[in-house]
């Protein structure tokens, strides 16, 4: 299942003709982990060393590019959120993809929400991000089960805008 969710997404970028890259090393997202105090979902771990980044739109964040200087690294985001936001970016977030506006698509890095991609908002109260549920409907910002169906399903609504 999984491996054909990524013969999509590999599809979907070689159609879009989206530029990847660097891919990381083993020895690369050791070295993440231990920046963000966090241990990556395997899925996510995937992505990094198979390609690196996505350049599209804001950029599925991961690895650094110096011909992309306007794309930060995960790590770099990921910290100067944890920095301006310490009240509402919970450390066990990884942000992997801006909306344009100040907020993010994350993957969730403990417990049972690990691997799972939330999103989450800059200018709401504490009582209104993750992992809270003001509304009283668990997990209201949960956008995704898994990074990899996620991806696939935000590289499919690229494709199809790109066709219309």
């Amino acid at each position: 299942m999984i491996l054909k969710v990524i013969e999509q997404i590999e599809f979907l970028i070689r159609s879009l003709d989206i530029e990847t890259g660097p891919p990381a090393t083993e020895l690369d997202v050791r070295e993440f982990e231990r920046r963000l105090g966090l241990k990556f979902p395997g899925p996510y771990e995937e992505f990094l060393k198979t390609f690196g980044n996505l350049a599209f739109g804001d950029g599925i964040l991961g690895t650094a590019r110096r011909d992309w200087p306007a794309q930060p690294s995960v790590v770099e985001q990921t910290d100067e959120l944890r920095r301006a936001y310490p009240e509402t970016f919970h450390n066990s977030l990884l942000a992997v993809y801006p909306d344009g506006g100040g907020n993010y698509w994350c993957v969730g890095c403990e417990g049972t929400d690990m691997g799972k991609v939330i999103f989450w908002q800059h200018d709401v109260a504490p009582e209104q991000v993750y992992p809270n549920s003001p509304s009283g409907e668990p997990a209201f910002w949960m956008d995704g089960e898994d990074f990899w169906s996620w991806l696939s399903e935000v590289l499919a609504e690229e494709k199809t805008n790109a066709m219309q």
